[in-house]
């Protein structure tokens, strides 16, 4: 069961130079931007990867600015799992669940979702907070994603599942975050 105590975000290298070439830039953005804020109000630890930052930029700050809780890693490998840092920062939490979202769809975000799911992990997929360069490119990884068994969401769908009930404090929060 997907719980905030067993769960952690993972955003794959959605990186300035690279956010500039996506399809569907702003709406990705905004469903980022959305899922951050809500991670955090729930108290949830998140991990931003970056691919060769040095040459592709950093974390685009549309989606981080307020964020003082996230991990950042650096990475080569297309697959988060490959970068020894990668796996000490999810092997410290007691995390039984990833919640994924980035880019590319079909190259970061589909390898290091089936290199987690291969690891034990329950990975599930944020779709409308993933992107490529083509529509396509993005819209097979989904396909190939949900084949190989990965569980697909929404940002809104797992914000609300993780605040699990429509009362509270937690749900307060997330509900002016998506409105």
């Amino acid at each position: 069961m997907l719980t905030k105590n067993n769960s952690v975000l993972v955003i794959v290298d959605v990186q300035e130079r690279l956010i500039t070439a996506m399809s569907r830039q702003q709406a990705l953005i905004d469903n980022l931007g959305r899922l951050l804020s809500g991670i955090t109000a729930l108290k949830m630890p998140i991990i931003l990867t970056e691919q060769y930052p040095e040459k592709l930029g950093r974390t685009v700050a549309d989606i981080t600015t307020g964020l003082h809780n996230a991990t950042s890693i650096s990475k080569h490998s297309f697959s988060c799992w490959k970068e020894p840092a990668f796996i000490n920062e999810i092997n410290s939490g007691n995390y039984k669940n990833i919640i994924l979202a980035g880019i590319e769809a079909h190259v970061c975000v589909y390898q290091s979702a089936i290199d987690l799911m291969k690891n034990g992990y329950g990975v599930h997929l944020v779709a409308d907070a993933i992107s490529a360069r083509k529509d396509s490119n993005r819209e097979f990884a989904i396909k190939r994603m949900m084949q190989e068994g990965i569980k697909l969401t929404t940002t809104e769908m797992i914000l609300f599942e993780l605040s699990g009930i429509a009362g509270g404090e937690d749900f307060k929060k997330i509900l002016k975050i998506i409105r």
